[in-house]
């Protein structure tokens, strides 16, 4: 225990002063509330006299914090003292706090400080860190070591201006086990917790963060996950994660995921009932965020105004204990693909839902920007068991396929979805489809409108490759911009209830009848500016008009009845023109003179 005691100051603790208390022999600080930043972004936390009581210094419990004393036994005491009294905060001055010895408290797992409900922890920053000894990686074999943990739910503690090191140098892995190596972790439930302002670094193990199902409202913000995993030089560990939540209600905000080499894992995992991820940075992991829902039915998920940059994959979709989501949305990110080496399963922006068990009721995906590059494979795969499901006003460039729907499993017995709408989107690039079906589910109703799609090569293959049986209805309309695709559409005959109004600017309706599944008195144009109407069921026959002065010539492909209208009409001089015999060119016969 300590030896020299002192009261906490207002500088030291960075949110005002208080009358001085004694207890036991330890000198604190009463917080004054009115000094408290309230603004903590947490929706119902309420800072109660437990929360805001005593505070200690951890230098008065015997902690040197000078890089090599072993100063993990004063802190642990210092959080029990706190924790016995009622509550309050631990504070920790400018210092490097070497970890080394386990908790006496700690039940079946090794942990150096056990956290407690209604303790705050709380430094000056960057200067206030907590770094684990060298060898603790091989001395814990086969758990590894954990700044922070406990069996047991806590709740109402705020981590805030902190740095946990995980000394990954000097405490490598080998990848059998992966270790948690936890740095502040919660095996039971988490309830009001924010970690504010804390830098977590150097962690050769798993889940930095992490607390389990039953907890809500815990917010991870403004927080910097750097080195971790496989990023630290001779560190093997396959399966990282900075934050992994259950529970419901939780929040990353506003940090920062960054590593010199690639993590293979993911910056976060939802496995929580409601979620929202917002104003984050993640530069060479694997996967942005993975989501399931484990913990119950997710409710909403809202991943928004974030970067993810240099990844194989923004978002992915397990399917988890298939309990099913409400609403997820994906809005106003950039994402931004790793060009240096290709996973094994390819590229995938947003992956999932993979299964017909992962029911969403919703999924709109919306005002984002995907920028990937040759050779990347799909840009948005997997829309099984989405009841709506909604692409829009999202840019895409430099993909295989754009958006690749998986419709081959039903979620009900008979739909795969109820409703598909992709409309007002710009695909720029995608050098086989932009937009591509080769399940052959069924749905109810499937719209695409507005969309633009651009090439800068020539390549064979339609924009638009649909095999999905629509039951309902649907439209295919737009100014849709197809330069130097082979052709449009190549839609399959389960599309017959499915109108097509749309304007190209590329192919011609070729003698095969490329655009065939889709309903009597769809309208189609092509780059000659001829008009096509589909008048007849059997699926190759459109009619098509032109405009013209002479009658047609050009190499196009012409069905028997299509007709021309002479463009420049004058007494004696032909009313148009009627195609007599199909084929490339036509033979043309005049309808009479004026």
């Amino acid at each position: 225990m300590a030896t020299e005691l002192r009261k906490v100051t207002a500088i030291d603790c960075e949110f005002g002063t208080g009358d001085a208390t004694s207890a036991g022999g330890h000198v604190g600080a009463k917080i004054n509330a009115t000094h408290i930043p309230l603004d903590l972004g947490l929706d119902t936390l309420t800072l109660n006299a437990a929360m805001l009581g005593l505070v200690v210094n951890v230098k008065a419990f015997g902690a040197v914090g000078d890089g090599s004393h072993d100063d993990a036994t004063a802190i642990d005491d210092a959080v029990d003292y706190v924790g016995d009294a009622g509550g309050g905060t631990v504070f920790f001055p400018k210092g490097t706090y070497i970890l080394g010895t386990e908790s006496s408290r700690t039940s079946t797992e090794p942990a150096y400080i056990l956290p407690r409900s209604n303790v705050n922890m709380i430094g000056v920053g960057e200067s206030s860190v907590l770094k684990v000894k060298n060898g603790e990686a091989a001395r814990l074999d086969p758990i590894g070591p954990r700044i922070m943990f406990t069996e047991v739910a806590i709740s109402n503690c705020i981590f805030r201006d902190l740095t946990f090191d995980g000394n990954g140098l000097n405490n490598l892995l080998d990848g059998s086990p992966v270790m948690n190596y936890g740095m502040i972790n919660s095996q039971g439930a988490g309830t009001n917790i924010l970690i504010d302002n804390c830098t977590f670094k150097n962690n050769p193990g798993s889940n930095p963060v992490a607390f389990g199902t039953g907890g809500r409202n815990v917010v991870v913000r403004n927080c910097r996950f750097l080195e971790m995993g496989s990023a630290i030089p001779g560190n093997v560990n396959p399966d990282h994660t900075d934050i992994y939540l259950l529970g419901s209600s939780n929040k990353v905000i506003d940090c920062y995921f960054k590593s010199g080499a690639r993590v293979l894992g993911a910056a976060w995992e939802n496995h929580g009932i409601d979620f929202e991820a917002h104003g984050n940075y993640v530069d060479h992991y694997n996967v942005g965020m993975w989501i399931t829902s484990e913990d119950g039915n997710c409710k909403t998920t809202f991943i928004h105004h974030n970067t993810f940059y240099h990844v194989y994959g923004a978002v992915a979709w397990s399917s988890g204990n298939n309990n099913g989501f409400g609403r997820v949305e994906f809005s106003n990110n950039i994402v931004i693909h790793d060009p240096d080496q290709e996973p094994a399963d390819g590229y995938y922006a947003v992956y999932g839902p993979d299964t017909a068990n992962d029911l969403c009721d919703e999924h709109d995906v919306h005002d984002n920007q995907f920028i990937g590059f040759a050779g990347c494979e799909v840009l948005l795969a997997g829309t099984i068991g989405c009841k709506i499901w909604r692409f829009y006003n999202n840019y895409c460039e430099n993909w295989d396929h754009g958006v690749l729907l998986s419709t081959n499993a039903p979620f009900d017995g008979v739909y795969s979805n109820h409703v598909l709408d992709i409309h007002d989107n710009v695909f720029n690039n995608c050098t086989k489809n932009a937009i591509v079906d080769v399940g052959g589910g069924r749905v109810k109703v499937f719209n695409i409108r507005n969309n633009t799609f651009m090439l800068s090569q020539a390549l064979y293959g339609p924009c638009i490759y649909l095999r999905t049986t629509v039951d309902v209805g649907g439209m295919i309309s737009g100014y849709v911009i197809a330069e130097l695709y082979d052709n449009d559409m190549d839609l399959g005959a389960g599309l017959a209830k499915v109108t097509v109004d749309h304007v190209s600017l590329n192919g011609f309706i070729p003698a095969s009848g490329i655009v065939v599944g889709c309903a009597i008195g769809s309208r189609y144009t092509d780059v000659l500016g001829r008009q096509f109407i589909k008048r007849e069921a059997a699926t190759e026959v459109w009619h098509g008009i032109w405009w013209a002065a002479a009658s047609p010539t050009a190499a196009a492909y012409w069905t028997a009845g299509d007709r021309c209208f002479n463009s420049a009409p004058s007494a004696g001089q032909p009313k148009g023109w009627i195609c007599t015999v199909g084929g490339y060119g036509g033979t043309w016969v005049s309808e009479g003179v004026l």
